[in-house]
């Protein structure tokens, strides 16, 4: 019954994942890495690409834990649906906290007063 809206989620979910995490690191490394000589520009490249890696990865998990609540919905079975709202609220959870996001690497200084 639901096996055709797995499958639209989690392509969808891990297209619009990549996609948008792709343009947040393109923004990034444009922004912050055009000084500098080219070992410090591959360096910071390098740590870009780990960093939205691991949004991405962690964001992933959320999409597919999302996707499979769908998979475990038995229309007939309380059970189902109290599993079902546990990956739910664990994939809603993820997908927040982990969601990419564009990541400030130089913080301001604050001033005391």
């Amino acid at each position: 019954m639901f096996a055709g809206l797995y499958d639209l989620i989690f392509a969808a979910g891990i297209t619009i994942l990549i996609s948008w995490n792709l343009v947040l690191f393109m923004i990034q490394f444009f922004k912050e890495c055009n000084t500098g000589g080219a070992l410090e520009r591959i360096s910071a490249f390098i740590l870009l690409l780990f960093m939205y890696a691991k949004q991405g990865v962690l964001a992933g998990f959320g999409v597919v834990a999302l996707a499979l609540s769908t998979a475990v919905i038995q229309e007939n079975s309380i059970g189902s649906w109290i599993i079902t709202l546990v990956i739910l609220g664990f994939s809603g959870l993820i997908l927040y906290h982990f969601y990419p996001q564009f990541v400030e690497l130089d913080e301001p200084k604050k001033k005391r007063k």
